[in-house]
């Protein structure tokens, strides 16, 4: 059975979404993640970290796909954010 995107249900989700993509892409922690660290750790160990977080942005992508046909989108998705949600109080604290 298919959904109208017509049908409020839709519309609501279509909304939320939208403010849930707006608010994960916002990272506000790229622009200072650099300079952070630039101030505590040699050039070489920034870049060493910075690597290894990229590396394993990279490597836990097919995992996470993996989890979300398995378990289904929405709880990948609480679970990303949650996790969005403990890196920038690491940050931040």
């Amino acid at each position: 059975m298919s959904e109208s995107l017509t049908d409020p249900g839709s519309a609501r989700t279509l909304r939320a979404y939208r403010i849930y993509i707006m608010c994960r892409d916002t990272y506000f922690w790229m622009p200072l993640f650099f300079l952070y660290f630039i101030a505590h750790l040699p050039l070489e160990q920034v870049l060493l970290l910075e690597s290894l977080y990229y590396v394993a942005v990279v490597l836990l992508e097919v995992p996470s796909g993996v989890a979300s046909d398995r378990f289904g989108r929405r709880p990948v998705l609480i679970l990303s954010s949650l996790g969005f949600l403990c890196s920038y109080a690491l940050f931040f604290g």
